[in-house]
């Protein structure tokens, strides 16, 4: 499960969100569906969770937003705004 970094601070807007870390100063932007799975970790949900809410509000395949969870995740982890523990829980 994905836990979203002590550092980061967000403001959240209807064309996505603008999030700081305020440990390196880095500001990112992020579009609505970014800032929706954003939202979603901070909301302690599970990538599952995630991937089918963005499935049911978009109408899209399931393979191709998962494919783009998991681009963004590793986004994310790289630049330190998430941690991953490995482990996948469904709630």
């Amino acid at each position: 499960m994905y836990k979203v970094s002590d550092d980061l601070r967000c403001t959240w807007n209807k064309d996505g969100a603008t999030a700081l870390d305020v440990g390196t100063g880095k500001i990112f932007f992020l579009n609505p569906t970014a800032s929706l799975i954003l939202n979603g970790l901070e909301q302690l949900h599970t990538k599952c969770q995630i991937i089918r809410e963005i499935c049911e509000r978009y109408n899209a395949p399931s393979e191709q937003v998962r494919a783009d969870v998991d681009e963004l995740l590793n986004a994310l982890e790289r630049n330190g705004l998430v941690h991953g523990d490995g482990a996948e829980q469904t709630r």
